[in-house]
């Protein structure tokens, strides 16, 4: 399940940099190591040309990386993300028999093109508008233009607040 192994790279990720309001980029790399080996930990039987892969590669680089600035850094991890991924034929016989990569590692790869992108300051428009009826859900209001959408990939994300509208 991608799902779980993206929670427990998360999980990883997070405890590795629990508590603290800034990192470094050596920290940063330190902690896409911690996903990587909380992930491992997880799993009965890992499996080589998929997101775990993927993941590891990346981590690896994160951490020899001399970079200093996140930019940069971000930029060589996201760049072995897509050599990796492509790799992940040759590592896993079913994949290279349909001729695709592995499909939770080309999610994991395009959510790290997402955080290169925050780094390097690119925005993608979304209107906050608040929904006209109370009655109706945002998302039933909301207008998916089909032959403009990008991002193409279901996203969830829990918000919790007092002020936040029903």
């Amino acid at each position: 399940n991608v799902g779980m192994m993206l929670s427990h790279f998360l999980l990883g990720f997070a405890d590795s940099v629990h508590e603290r309001t800034r990192i470094t980029t050596v920290d940063f790399g330190a902690a896409l190591g911690a996903g990587v080996e909380r992930l491992y930990t997880s799993l009965e039987n890992p499996v080589e040309g998929t997101i775990l892969t993927v993941m590891r590669d990346t981590a690896t680089v994160a951490r020899e990386s001399n970079a200093d600035d996140f930019v940069p850094l971000v930029a060589e991890v996201v760049e072995e993300a897509r050599v990796s991924l492509s790799r992940t034929p040759e590592q896993l016989a079913v994949l290279k028999k349909a001729g695709v990569v592995d499909a939770g590692a080309k999610g994991f790869v395009s959510m790290l093109e997402g955080v290169l992108m925050f780094v390097e300051g690119v925005t993608v428009a979304v209107d906050t508008e608040a929904p006209s009826d109370a009655d109706v859900s945002a998302v039933a209001l909301t207008e998916y233009p089909e032959a403009e959408e990008q991002y193409q990939f279901c996203t969830e994300a829990l918000a919790r607040g007092d002020t936040l509208p029903t």
